[in-house]
């Protein structure tokens, strides 16, 4: 199908869509949606409607063209005549009827803004947990959390305490220890740090493939005693050597002998490559002895079993190790009452495989019934998470819902998650009865003509078979050679790699160079890239705007150094290093100011502040004074803390600017400090351009204060938190932007430069151990240990190591699609290589060495933004909250004794309960409202004294005003937000025509002059709410009746 096609909506129908890259893939998905709503007979509800993304920013994308398509159809107004015809032509329903339903779904949706079901799978995924939630054993909202590396480590912390008095527990740990000495020949003095290393890989692909492993039935004593075995073979061959024997052999075997008495490593047996010879090595016209033969091929035939002994049971232990520690975990994640993210789809499975929930029993939990499911990125999507979303996909298509799922099998870059490809023809198999439909969009609507063609080029079958020739020839005879049907899979893969332009993007450029130093350094290459990459983007400045141009590379490091080469330019870069809140200058120095606030010990984050830009901005001291205060210091100071030294040089400086948050620290809390600090220091003021950095600083003390409550806990945090919690999310500016290939995915960018373009199938997983899981039938997984000197011995290592290379070789093409699908406009790429025989294979891909196309035009651009366009929002009310927290309650909330503030609020609840008496049976109110009161307050003995007194104040002829009120409306206890965001509430506010009155109750007139200021700011408040009329406060003394106006000046 081509990108305008219409895909038919059926009752049951299964739609699978294929999209390449910028082919329309949430335009598709957005046409669907309408379908649904606008086209179906009969009409489907909202809330029966699931759509399921795998990033946020990809469902809020979605909402906004579903939202922007029915506007559009509702008021008739499109971009032009073709997107007006595109879209109607989907729904095959007449205009003006497509017109009204799309009025009345908008209509609906305002309202019902919580059916629109257009989420993450992980969003998906919890709302199932928490409406299992008493099934699953968990509270009703269990805390979601990121990183479980500390519960892991907390947990196996605790399984080695534990150790000491559990003799199971410990010979666990001793066996460990024989492998880790003996098997793996590790000799490190901290090998918790394997442990942790192994489980935390363990931990991963349990929730990934939501199976238990199973162990190799072998021990690592009985693998040292096979090693042994092999020695004295080796040795018996030594002594036996026959004439003739290959005097490189003699000496191997010499070397090999002296080095391993007792026990060896494959890998030293291996760098030995003689020893690893199919034949004998001997000199021709000599013949090999019959029981050297024997003896050669015994040898062979006990590596090659240790081999794959070494290679399936090295896990043993640490499963044993990893099931103890997980059951500590569990514990403590229940204890906690908390999820991580990566086990939501196992809790999932609970509900299905273990708990048997019925999917009638799901949908009552959850409220609502789906019918219709919408999936996007589906190649991302895990076999675990499929097989749960199966369950209920299975029951809607069989009373007649639907599937849609859209993909790109070339752009499955989430392997290492669980990714599985596979998944596309797994769902065409199981569902082709339910009218399955096939679509591919193969129209690019991102980049000009140019791209398209090179990417076409790359990408096509005879690049490939050209590509897959010249890296089976460097392959031969290795464990990396591939079969021919392995090859006719991967080029299979990329076989709807091919592209239509449209004809209105007839321009674009692409290069490509090519850097070869032979026998060069790392070092030797970065510097003439770092060169061409300052020099092209200074080109490009002429042509578009810094904003338009993206690097991207493949390892987070890579995206450290050149964004060191663009800062170090004066180029405005924006990556995870600029935006990163530890990476920000003016963060550092607060983070300094609490450390030793924290711990007034700590003189050099004290130095570190006071030789701070936000220290001397603020109160005007000259930073070499301060640095000879520092440096002048002699011998004798260092005893001495370095503050107080500070506090008796600099006294008027101590005072105004640093003891009052010395004296505060550890009573107020974190969040209110930081604002006061902010506001002590005028940080907005001094530094706008780092507002962003400063709020978003805030806001991580907000999210993080509930877990963090003491300063010291949160410091703690703020130093091991990872990139995601410290990214800074700013709007649009006019810098460079530098990320990932990862986290590119999904974007467009008009200039794109890639600087370090390599193809490594050898990277391997995210592991040192290289460890893989092989699926077993039913539910377990196998963990195998690959090495690429096993597959000289064992063809059953080398079947899962080829297997696994394949994978990984799909993977990188997959990076290189993905890196060079991103651009619109111009497209740049440079490969790099130093030694022949580490050979970047991206340049295997190339067509050619060095390659120019297109021509490097002046697109009509929009006008650069303006760096210093900048929102300035105040930190809360720009107030010191050490001052507004000492002052937050008057003096008879503390000092008084307690009997007096609980019948102060007694008096207030009761009168809380009269609204405008006029006219009514006051005796009546005020006795239910008395009944009322005595509910709330049972254990209160003094109710008459209360109900005498509210009877005196409603008789006396002044207070009178206040609860009968001819023309007026009567509000009790109203709260109200200021534009600050602080919220206030207000005994009684009575607002009439061009008046408004504010009440506040007082038992007695003491702290009158507190008790003004209160009211004051309560009136300050109504005044911003009532503009047009005049404000009039006053204070009424339950006490003798006495009411007091409070003056405030503003007029109507």
């Amino acid at each position: 199908m081509k990108n305008n096609s219409v895909f038919k909506l059926s009752s049951p129908d299964v739609c699978i869509v294929e999209a390449s890259a910028g082919s329309g893939k949430t335009y598709a998905l957005s046409k669907r949606y309408l379908q649904l709503l606008i086209t179906s007979e009969p009409e489907i509800n909202l809330k029966h409607i699931l759509a399921i993304t795998f990033t946020n920013k990809a469902a809020r994308e979605m909402q906004q063209r579903i939202l922007e398509f029915l506007k559009k159809i509702a008021l008739d107004v499109f971009a032009n005549a073709q997107e007006k015809e595109d879209i109607l032509s989907s729904l095959n329903v007449t205009r003006e009827f497509a017109r009204k339903k799309a009025y009345q779904i908008l209509e609906y949706l305002l309202r019902n803004y919580n059916f629109f079901q257009v989420q993450t799978i992980d969003s998906f995924m919890n709302s199932l947990i928490i409406g299992c939630a008493f099934k699953l054993n968990l509270s009703s909202s269990p805390k979601i959390k990121h990183n479980y590396q500390q519960y892991l480590a907390y947990s196996l912390d605790e399984l080695i305490e534990q150790a000491v008095e559990d003799p199971h527990i410990r010979k666990i740990f001793d066996q460990f220890l024989t492998q880790y000495l003996i098997v793996e020949n590790k000799k490190s003095w901290f090998p918790k740090k394997d442990i942790l290393k192994l489980i935390s890989v363990l931990t991963n692909k349990r929730n990934v493939f939501g199976k238990e492993f199973s162990k190799f039935a072998f021990s690592g004593e009985n693998l040292h005693l096979k090693k042994m075995r092999v020695l004295e073979l080796i040795r018996g061959l030594k002594d036996n050597l026959p004439e003739g024997t290959k005097l490189v052999l003699i000496k191997k075997l010499n070397k090999f002998v002296e080095a391993n008495k007792s026990n060896f490593n494959l890998k030293e047996f291996f760098s030995a490559e003689t020893l690893t010879k199919t034949e004998f090595p001997i000199k021709k016209k000599y013949q090999v002895p019959l029981e050297i033969q024997k003896l050669w091929e015994e040898i062979r035939r006990r590596v090659t079993e240790i081999c794959e002994l070494e290679a399936f049971s090295f896990s043993n232990c640490y499963i044993d190790i990893f099931s103890l520690v997980f059951d500590n975990f569990k514990e403590l994640a229940l204890k906690d009452e908390i999820i991580f993210l990566e086990e939501l789809s196992r809790y999932v499975q609970r509900i299905f495989h273990i708990e048997f929930t019925t999917i009638a029993e799901l949908y009552y939990r959850l409220a609502t019934r789906l019918e219709h499911y919408l999936i996007d990125e589906f190649q991302d999507t895990n076999v675990l998470q499929w097989n749960n979303l199966k369950v209920m996909v299975e029951e809607a298509l069989s009373t007649g819902g639907t599937l849609f799922c859209v993909g790109d099998r070339k752009q499955a870059i989430y392997r290492f998650r669980g990714g599985n490809p596979a998944l596309f023809d797994r769902v065409k198999a199981d569902y082709f009865k339910y009218n399955l439909q096939n679509a591919q969009l193969s129209k690019n609507y991102r980049s000009q003509k140019e791209i398209v063609l090179f990417n076409n080029l790359i990408f096509s079958k005879k690049n490939f078979y050209r590509f897959f020739s010249q890296l089976q020839q460097a392959n031969a005879s290795s464990a990396k050679e591939l079969s021919c049907a392995e090859v006719d899979e991967i080029i299979e893969l990329f076989s709807g790699a091919q592209q239509d332009y449209i004809e209105q993007k007839y321009n674009g450029y692409v290069s490509l160079e090519m850097i070869k130093l032979n026998g060069a350094t790392r070092l030797d290459i970065e510097q003439p890239l770092q060169e061409r990459i300052i020099n092209r983007i200074k080109e490009l400045k002429q042509r578009f705007s810094y904003y338009d141009i993206a690097i991207l590379s493949r390892k987070s490091a890579e995206v450290e150094l050149i964004t060191g080469w663009l800062i170090d330019a004066g180029i405005p870069v924006e990556s995870e290093k600029t935006l990163n809140l530890k990476g920000n200058a003016c963060i550092k120095e607060i983070i300094s100011l609490l450390k030793f606030l924290n711990c007034p010990m700590d003189s050099l984050s004290f130095a570190g502040f006071i030789l701070s830009d936000i220290f001397c901005a603020q109160t005007g001291a000259a930073l070499q004074e301060i640095r000879d205060f520092i440096f002048g210091l002699d011998e004798s100071c260092r005893k001495i803390y370095l503050y107080r030294k500070f506090r008796n040089s600099f006294p008027s400086l101590w005072a105004d600017y640093l003891e009052e948050f010395f004296n505060s620290v550890g009573i107020i809390p974190l969040y209110e400090l930081v604002v006061s600090i902010f506001n002590r220091f005028s940080v907005f003021k001094n530094f706008p351009q780092f507002q962003g950095f400063f709020l978003g600083f805030l806001e991580l003390i907000k999210e993080q204060e509930e877990e963090y409550t003491a300063l010291a806990l949160f410091l703690d945090f703020f130093e091991k938190a990872e990139k995601e919690f410290l990214y800074v999310y700013v709007a649009d500016t006019n810098a460079i932007k530098i990320l990932t290939v990862h986290k590119a995915k999904g974007l467009e960018f008009p200039v794109v430069i890639i600087p370090f373009l390599t193809l490594n199938p050898d990277s391997g997983p995210a592991n040192s151990e290289n460890v893989f899981c092989v699926p077993e039938e039913g539910d377990k997984l196998s963990i195998v240990r690959l090495r690429s000197y096993y597959t000289l011995f064992s063809s059953k290592i080398k079947n899962i190591y080829q297997c696994q290379y394949k994978e990984s070789l799909i993977d990188e093409l997959n990076n290189i699609y993905v890196a060079l699908t991103r651009a619109e406009k111009e497209l740049y790429l440079y490969i790099s290589e130093s030694k022949p025989s580490t050979r970047n294979l991206a340049s295997m891909l190339m067509p050619c060495e060095n390659f120019q196309a297109g021509e490097q035009v002046k697109y009509l651009q929009k006008p650069d933004l303006e760096r210093n366009v900048i929102m300035h929002i105040p930190a809360s009310d720009n107030q010191d909250w050490i001052y507004f927290l000492k002052n937050e309650f008057v003096a008879d909330s503390g000092s008084v004794n307690q009997e007096r503030v609980l019948k102060g609020t007694i008096i207030h609840y009761a009168l809380a309960l009269l609204g405008n008496l006029l006219n009514q049976d006051v005796d009546e109110i005020l006795e239910k409202a008395i009944s009322l009161t005595k509910l709330r307050f049972p254990d209160y003995l003094f109710f008459q004294e209360i109900s005498t007194a509210i009877a005196k104040l409603l008789k006396d002829e002044v207070c009178r005003q206040f609860f009968f009120v001819e023309h007026g409306l009567i509000f009790q206890e109203k709260e109200i937000v200021t534009q600050f965001g602080r919220s206030l509430r207000l005994d009684r506010m009575i607002v009439k025509d061009r008046v408004v009155f504010v009440v506040d109750y007082k038992l007695s007139v003491e702290n009158l002059k507190e008790y003004n200021q209160q009211v004051k700011k309560y009136m300050q408040a109504a005044a911003q709410l009532y503009p047009d009329k005049q404000i009039k406060g006053f204070l009424v003394f339950i006490q003798g009746c006495i009411v007091q106006e409070v003056e405030f000046y503003t007029q109507p």
